[in-house]
């Protein structure tokens, strides 16, 4: 059996360079990418880290135990000393031992004009719940961690809190039109930690081998963490992590149409969602065991498929699973579903592909 935690197709251009100049199909495309998975084990050889233990750094975090969180800094008004010390700081805050996707960038307000640029700073403001700075003309630094624990938020939004430049924090694990939009013009993955462990892309490094360079701006082994370079385009397709949004971005609808060509091998790049198969049984099962979803929120089979269909049109699949002895290729989807107490929660949705029946079906949902 053959996992992948996610392919990031939107804003590499490996794939649209195998399907639109090379000419690859589906079954090439799939066999390239499983491919490309095994040479990243290669790489990850030597570093105490295995392609297993990105997984949790890779899919969406649950917004329970573990969040999706925003730290927003203004530049201002020495950007350079900002920079120096929000990484200085933030790499001795982060727990050694945890395991984090890391994402950062600037808050993108060209080319927009100066009123689009206010609303845009209003909208950051608003997301970390505080009123808009007398100085809020300035630039912003975003710092976006995937699978961070509420501890570990506490304690660097304490530590900032002391510092001037400091715009706040928010949990970002649900949907919400500032999200979407970092998510199509800010934010990038810079780093992967895994324990002591820091990943980031190198394009000089072979496929199959793992460097000692960090390219990224911040100096992760003046305080003892171990600096390896996975080659560009591995990194670039296989440890960014991708936000979870419906809006998506502009190459969504691309990135999906690649993601379905692997995952079904067919070339035809469409999912089967008319009439996606749920059991019965497994709805009443579900709704016997599932208590703590079914009694929340109004769940009918029906609304429950057009939740999962208009999942599968507009977002990331995650955690696919290519199994040919039983003749299947398994997915998740993440839904968010809104209780009585307007309590926002996240279910994983698990589905199955079959290839001969080439019908979409429910396993489970937790």
């Amino acid at each position: 059996m053959d996992i992948i935690y996610s392919i990031e197709a939107r804003d590499t251009i490996f794939y649209n360079t195998l399907k639109d100049y090379f000419g690859l199909n589906a079954q090439k495309l799939k066999k390239e990418t499983i491919d490309n998975i095994d040479i990243l084990k290669e790489a990850l050889k030597g570093t105490g880290v295995s392609y297993n233990d990105f997984r949790n750094t890779l899919i969406p975090a649950d917004g329970r135990d573990y969040h999706e969180q925003l730290f927003a800094f203004r530049l201002y008004p020495d950007d350079n000393k900002v920079y120096q010390d929000v990484a200085e700081n933030i790499i001795q805050l982060l727990n050694k031992d945890s395991r984090y996707n890391i994402l950062m960038g600037d808050l993108i307000l060209y080319p927009y004009d100066v009123d689009t640029k206010k609303l845009l700073i209003e909208l950051l403001y608003h997301t970390v719940g505080k009123r808009l700075s007398r100085n809020w003309r300035s630039d912003y630094f975003l710092v976006y961690i995937n699978h961070i624990k509420q501890e570990n938020i506490k304690t660097i939004d304490s530590f900032f809190k002391n510092k001037k430049y400091y715009v706040g924090t928010a949990d970002l694990s649900f949907e919400s039109l500032f999200k979407t939009y970092i998510s199509n013009a800010s934010v990038l993955t810079t780093y992967v930690k895994i324990g002591k462990n820091i990943f980031s892309a190198d394009a000089d490094v072979d496929f199959d081998k793992h460097s000692r360079t960090d390219n990224g701006p911040w100096n992760w082994s003046e305080y003892g963490y171990k600096v390896y370079g996975i080659q560009d385009c591995l990194f670039q397709t296989f440890l960014k992590y991708k936000i979870d949004t419906s809006m998506g971005t502009s190459l969504s609808g691309n990135d999906r149409e690649i993601n379905t060509m692997i995952m079904t091998s067919q070339d035809n790049q469409e999912l089967p969602i008319g009439n996606i198969k749920i059991d019965e049984r497994k709805l009443d099962y579900l709704e016997k065991h599932q208590l703590t979803l079914f009694d929340k929120i109004e769940v009918t089979k029906e609304n429950l498929k057009e939740k999962i269909i208009s999942k599968i049109k507009h977002q990331s699949f995650y955690n696919i699973k290519f199994m040919p002895e039983h003749n299947v290729v398994t997915f998740n989807i993440f839904i968010e579903f809104q209780n009585k107490d307007d309590k926002k929660f996240k279910q994983t949705i698990a589905l199955k592909y079959d290839f001969e029946l080439k019908e979409i079906s429910l396993v489970t949902i937790c």
